[in-house]
Order: C-alpha cells, then sequence, then structure tokens
C-alpha cells in the first residue's frame, strides 16, 4: 500500500515549507484557512490538474514536491513547476528526471497500483468500464 509521507512547496525566494504526513492526518479547521487550496495543491502535484497553481495564496509558489512511499520506505518523489515542468526521482539523493505529464502520471501509477492490485485486476478493471 502506498503513503503520502511529506509535501514540500517552494517559493520564487528559495525557501520551501514541508508538510508531513502520519499515520492518520486529518485536515479541518474553520473557513479560509486553506484547506481546498492545501487539497488542491495535492490534486496538482498528483498530475490530475492541468492548470497552475493560482489560487489565492500560492502566487509565490514555484514548485510543490511530494514524497510518496510504499511498504513503507520512501521510494519516489515527484515534483511539478509551475513553469510546466514535471519530474521524479527514486531517492532522496538522486537527481531528478524531466518527464512530460504521461511519463509523470506513469511513475505515480506504478507506485499507486504496486501493492494495490496485479495488471490481472487491472485487465478486469478496464474491460468492465
Amino acid at each position: 500500500m502506498f503513503k503520502i509521507e511529506e509535501l514540500t512547496l517552494f517559493n520564487n525566494n528559495g525557501k520551501s515549507k514541508t508538510y508531513k504526513f502520519f499515520e492518520n492526518t486529518f485536515i479541518f479547521g474553520p473557513n479560509n484557512i486553506g484547506k481546498t487550496v492545501f487539497t488542491k495543491t495535492l490534486d496538482y502535484v498528483l498530475g490530475s490538474s492541468k492548470e497552475k497553481l493560482n489560487h489565492e495564496g500560492l502566487d509565490n509558489i514555484t514548485s510543490v514536491e511530494l514524497a510518496i512511499s510504499s511498504n513503507d520506505k520512501i521510494c519516489l518523489w515527484v515534483k511539478r513547476s509551475t513553469d510546466g515542468t514535471f519530474a521524479y526521482r527514486r531517492s532522496k539523493n538522486s537527481e531528478y528526471s524531466i518527464t512530460d505529464l504521461e511519463g509523470y502520471k506513469s511513475e505515480i501509477n506504478a507506485i499507486l497500483l504496486d501493492d494495490v492490485c496485479s495488471e490481472h485486476y487491472i485487465d478486469v478493471y478496464k474491460n468492465g468500464f
């Protein structure tokens, strides 16, 4: 099973802010504190949204990095920049590999689906729908 370990936002001043996720992480609070922006940022870094990060409060963000683990070991870092760059790496010390949107999504899906199901179940799902 996969787990999101941490989300890091990088701004145009060279600073970053990392949010760590735990076994049970909840995003809650009063209105207008950033819950929706936070979830839209997750959507963005996972490749679902093709739009730029243009939400209030994210105007100075230049890129977003997400660390994903599988079997309790971080095995994929994905990074999406507001300039349209998609990148991934397999270890904390390795260089990022630049890719296109489809390659980016493919790297993420390989981790997300690795422990969830076999190709047989994916084929059953595809044929059923």
